[in-house]
């Protein structure tokens, strides 16, 4: 009886002194992640652009604000020209008949003309923070790149974008009537 009166105090002695005692503590990680998406965005305020050219005045087009917004680092803008920055008219160019053996004369007919395809330069003028001015001659391929640039704030990176056609410069030149086009593409990329 002494014995389980004895392992009874010790029992209840050890739960008492485990009640007391302080816990360890115990440490849990939890992970927190979030995954921001890629803001990558090209705003070009016309798709399509008219004008009637003066090419004795020359003129200034202004296509207006363009605006990328990309919260990735080092993106670059490219612009292509189909007609690497200049303005172009198909010329005319007749297929001539081969000549063949003729069993009696013929009256004289006219030949058609040849006329040559006809090209207006002009420059790409960007200001508003980038300040270039783009020439046929500054295309490598038909293709101009700008950059690398760092991420933008939430507004974007704003700047102009307008086309300046000089004057002729040659009193003897003379521009062909006609729809002069080119097509410009503008590409967003990360690098």
């Amino acid at each position: 009886m002494k014995k389980k009166v004895t392992l009874a105090l010790v029992v209840l002695f050890a739960i008492g002194m485990s009640a007391l005692a302080q816990p360890s503590p115990i440490d849990a990680a939890i992970p927190v992640n979030a995954y921001v998406g890629q803001v990558f965005q090209l705003i070009v305020p016309i798709d399509s652009y008219w004008a009637y050219l003066d090419p004795t005045v020359g003129a200034n087009w202004d296509f207006g604000d363009i605006t990328v917004r990309s919260n990735v680092n080092n993106w670059t803008l490219s612009i292509s020209s189909q007609r690497v920055g200049q303005l172009f008219l198909p010329g005319i160019h007749p297929i001539r008949p081969l000549a063949e053996a003729q069993p009696e004369p013929q009256p004289i007919q006219p030949q058609p003309v040849d006329i040559p395809d006809e090209y207006i330069p002009y420059k790409i003028v960007l200001t508003g923070g980038l300040d270039q001015t783009i020439s046929t001659s500054d295309f490598n391929n038909g293709k101009f790149t700008l950059g690398p640039y760092p991420a933008t704030d939430a507004a974007g990176f704003v700047f102009d974008f307008s086309i300046q056609i000089d004057p002729i410069s040659s009193a003897l030149h003379f521009y062909r009537s006609g729809l002069y086009t080119d097509v410009l593409t503008l590409t967003l990329a990360a690098n």
